[in-house]
C-alpha cells in the first residue's frame, strides 16, 4: 500500500508539473493561472501520501446556499461504515471566491490545451478572436440591446429589452477566458432592473427562461458571484407570474408562452400564430434552470413549480400510454391537443430535459430516467426511417415520413 500511495503521489506531482506549464502557457492571454486553482492542487498532492481510512472526495467548489456545486456533482462519499446520518466524510478544499469588485479568475487550461499543436492552438485563437470582435462590435453600436444585426451592427429585434445577447453570452466569455470583456457584462448585470416600462414588451418564457434566466445562472455557477444569482432571483420572480399553480381551476394548465417580465400580469398563454395549443417544448423546458435556482437561492417556489409542470406531462404520457407525448398540448387542461409526436420542432428540448433533470437530481429521479428511455424507444420504433440510399434519418414527425427537421439533429448527441 505504501508503494502505490507513493506512485500514485508521483503522478499527481506529474500532473502539478503540467499545471505549472500550463500557467506559464497562460501568459500568452497576459494572465497566469489562478493561484486558489495551485493551491488546490497541492493540497490533493498532500493528502495523497496520507493514510485514508475512509472514501473521500475533493470538493473544488465551495459548498454553501449562495454557492451551491454544480447540480449532480458527488461532492462526498458516504462513510459506509457508519449508519448516521450526516456521518459524511470529506476532504475539503474551499477555493477562493472573487469578490464582485475584483476581476473574475481565469478557469485554468486543461491538461489536453497543453498538448495542442500549433493548428488547434490557431483554431483556439480564432474563436476568441471571434467572440471579441462580436462583443466589441456589440458594445460600440447596439450596447443593452436583445439583439445586434450581423451586417449593420444596429440594434437587433426585442427578446423581453433585458440585454439578451449579454446575458446568453457571459459563460462563453468566462470559459474563453475573456476577463475584461465577462467583468463589462457583470457590470451591466449590476445596474439591470426589472421596473414597468412605459410599452409593452412581451416574449417568450421559454426563451427568457433557457437563455436569460439560464445564462445568469451559469455565470453565477462559474464565477460564484452574488450579482448573478441576485437578478436570477429577481427575474425568476417575474417568470413565476407565467406558471400554473397546483390546485388553482379555471387558468393556464401549462405555463404562458408569452410573458412581460417588466410587468408580468402582461402575459398570453398562447400566441396569435397558434392559439389553440401549448407546445410540449414550451411547457417542458425549464426543469434544469429553475431546480438550479431553488437549490442556489434556497427558495422551493421554482422547482415546485417545474416539477408540477413535468408531472402533468408525465402523468398524461403515461394515462395515455403515449411515452413518446405529442407535441401539441390543450392550453387549458392536462391533455394532448394532437396525436402528432415529433424529437423536433415543438417538442424537442422536453426530451432533453428529461435526461438532464435525471442527471441533474444526482441520478435519483428514476421516473425521468424511465420516461426518456420509453421515449426513445417509441422513437426508435416509430420515427426512424431509410432514405433511398439507405442512410438513416429521424422523420419530421409522425405525419411526414419523408423529411427530417434540422431541429432533430441534436438527437444524435443527446443519445
Amino acid at each position: 500500500w505504501t508503494a502505490m500511495r507513493i506512485a500514485f503521489a508521483c503522478v499527481i506531482v506529474f500532473v502539478v508539473c503540467v499545471q505549472l506549464r500550463i500557467s506559464q502557457f497562460g501568459h500568452t492571454y497576459g494572465h497566469h493561472m489562478p493561484q486558489h486553482k495551485l493551491e488546490v492542487v497541492t493540497k490533493v498532492v498532500a493528502a495523497s501520501v496520507q493514510p485514508q481510512k475512509d472514501e473521500a472526495s475533493v470538493q473544488l467548489r465551495g459548498s454553501s446556499p449562495q454557492h451551491p456545486p454544480l447540480l449532480g456533482a458527488s461532492v462526498a462519499h458516504q462513510n459506509k461504515s457508519s449508519p448516521a446520518r450526516g456521518s459524511t466524510k470529506t476532504t475539503t478544499v474551499i477555493t477562493q471566491r472573487p469578490t464582485t469588485t475584483q476581476k473574475p479568475a481565469l478557469v485554468a487550461p486543461s491538461p489536453a490545451a497543453a498538448a495542442f499543436g500549433p493548428r488547434e492552438q490557431q483554431r483556439a485563437d480564432a474563436v476568441r478572436d471571434a467572440l471579441r470582435h462580436l462583443w466589441r462590435g456589440y458594445k460600440q453600436t447596439a450596447w443593452g440591446a436583445d439583439e445586434v444585426a450581423p451586417i449593420s451592427g444596429h440594434r437587433g429585434g426585442s427578446w423581453g429589452e433585458v440585454g439578451m445577447l449579454i446575458l446568453d453570452t457571459l459563460d462563453t466569455l468566462w470559459i474563453a477566458g475573456l476577463k475584461d470583456e465577462f467583468l463589462e457584462g457583470q457590470n451591466w448585470v449590476q445596474s439591470m432592473t426589472f421596473h414597468r416600462l412605459g410599452h409593452a414588451s412581451r416574449t417568450s418564457l421559454f426563451e427568457m427562461t433557457i437563455r436569460g434566466l439560464a445564462g445568469l445562472l451559469a455565470a453565477h455557477a462559474l464565477s460564484g458571484r452574488a450579482v448573478f444569482l441576485d437578478k436570477a432571483k429577481m427575474l425568476g420572480d417575474s417568470l413565476m407570474f407565467g406558471f400554473p399553480q397546483e390546485g388553482v381551476h379555471g387558468r393556464n394548465a401549462w405555463p404562458v408562452s408569452y410573458i412581460d417580465v417588466h410587468n408580468p400580469s402582461d402575459m398570453e398563454v398562447t400566441p396569435s400564430f397558434h392559439q389553440g395549443y401549448t407546445t410540449l417544448a414550451d411547457a417542458g423546458s425549464n426543469l434544469v434552470e429553475l431546480s438550479y435556482l431553488s437549490q442556489a437561492c434556497g427558495d422551493k417556489r421554482y422547482k415546485a413549480s417545474a416539477d408540477l409542470v413535468m408531472k402533468q406531462i408525465l402523468d398524461l404520457s403515461e394515462r395515455t400510454r403515449r411515452p413518446l407525448a405529442a407535441r401539441t398540448l390543450d392550453p387549458y387542461s392536462v391533455a394532448f391537443e394532437s396525436g402528432s409526436t415529433s424529437v423536433g420542432a415543438l417538442a424537442d428540448s422536453y426530451f432533453e430535459y428529461l435526461l438532464k433533470g435525471y442527471l441533474q437530481s444526482g441520478r435519483k429521479n428514476h421516473r425521468l430516467l424511465k420516461a426518456w428511455k420509453e421515449a426513445m424507444r417509441e422513437m426508435k420504433q416509430t420515427l426512424v426511417g431509410k432514405s433511398g440510399d439507405g442512410l438513416s434519418f429521424i422523420m419530421e414527425d409522425s405525419g411526414h415520413h419523408n423529411t427530417m427537421d434540422h431541429l432533430t439533429c441534436f438527437i444524435g448527441g443527446m443519445l
